[in-house]
């Protein structure tokens, strides 16, 4: 346990750091961006190579990504019973914020360092069900929802663009693939590769630092709150029956146990903008959901995490 508790307070310490730089200056507050497109295209995927490295999938986890995809289908869907008789606004506040799971760039570092390939594996997966909804399944159906719909029409063609556009999504798929076929890259690529994907974990907590923000609006703190309520409730009873009930090992299970507790997806905000969300409110509740996460994601490892 001791282990565990410095292994996620180091997590903090890196996220704190970024902060701080960014307070003191040394970064803009617009740097993030940059280490962004260092996470999903170099390091993240780099990652995801090396975690296939010794791994060999069962088929039974491909029930995984359809448990992506349910579950943010579900929060879409409870989004809109919550909003469907208020604004527009609302509606898409609710609906593109209770769903997407940043699990990319937060969860994939804690199931790295405690739950070893196969918990990267499961995250990856659930990822890969998280990002059809992530990047523009949600948008859609909350523009599709809207009372007076003026935003941009999505269709299929480009939700399926965005999906192939995204390096993490193509890598995990393609060695998925692979994996399934039987197939294995050659070891020294993998040798190759490792520092790379090793340094994952450093530039994706350091990221969420300079993200980090806390500047709510007056009257906007209960919205925020109520979203992010939700989302942990949610991530409670999906926690207890993922450990409990589903039929897989126990690192899969221990996966899915946290996957749920992942903040919000830092598309999200984006995608509140163009249905005509409040920026402000959607920006501080996505960083009130990184706050709650670091904190039941840590009780989570100290709880059910063994580190790897």
């Amino acid at each position: 346990m001791t282990t565990v508790l410095w292994k996620a307070a180091s997590f903090i310490f890196i996220m704190l750091l970024g902060a701080l730089m960014r307070k003191a200056k040394l970064f803009g507050d617009n740097d993030y961006a940059i280490i962004i497109k260092i996470v999903l295209n170099i390091t993240l995927p780099a990652a995801i190579i090396g975690n296939f490295a010794t791994m060999k999938l069962d088929f039974s986890l491909l029930l995984v990504i359809a448990l992506g995809f349910l579950c943010n289908l579900g929060m879409v869907g409870i989004g809109w019973l919550i909003t469907h008789k208020r604004s527009d606004a609302d509606k898409a506040l609710y609906m593109l914020n209770l769903s997407g799971y940043n699990i990319g760039a937060f969860v994939i570092p804690y199931a790295q360092s405690f739950f070893g390939p196969m918990g990267v594996i499961t995250a990856c997966m659930f990822d890969a069900g998280n990002a059809v909804i992530c990047t523009g399944g949600g948008y859609a159906l909350t523009s599709a929802a809207l009372k007076e719909n003026n935003t941009e029409k999505m269709t299929l063609g480009k939700i399926v663009r965005r999906l192939v556009s995204s390096a993490p999504f193509v890598t995990y798929t393609t060695m998925l693939i692979l994996t399934l076929a039987g197939l294995r890259l050659p070891d020294r690529l993998f040798t190759f590769i490792s520092p790379i994907g090793q340094a994952n974990t450093f530039a994706a907590m350091f990221m969420i630092g300079l993200m980090f923000r806390f500047e709510p609006q007056d009257g906007a703190l209960k919205k925020a709150l109520s979203i992010v309520g939700i989302r942990v409730l949610f991530a409670v009873a999906f926690a207890l029956l993922s450990y409990f009930c589903l039929p897989f090992p126990l690192q899969v299970r221990q996966a899915l146990a946290v996957v749920a507790f992942a903040p919000i997806s830092v598309a999200s905000p984006a995608f509140t903008v163009r249905c005509g969300g409040d920026s402000g409110l959607a920006g501080f509740t996505n960083s009130l959901s990184i706050a709650a996460s670091v904190i039941l994601l840590t009780c989570m490892m100290l709880l059910i995490g063994t580190p790897a």
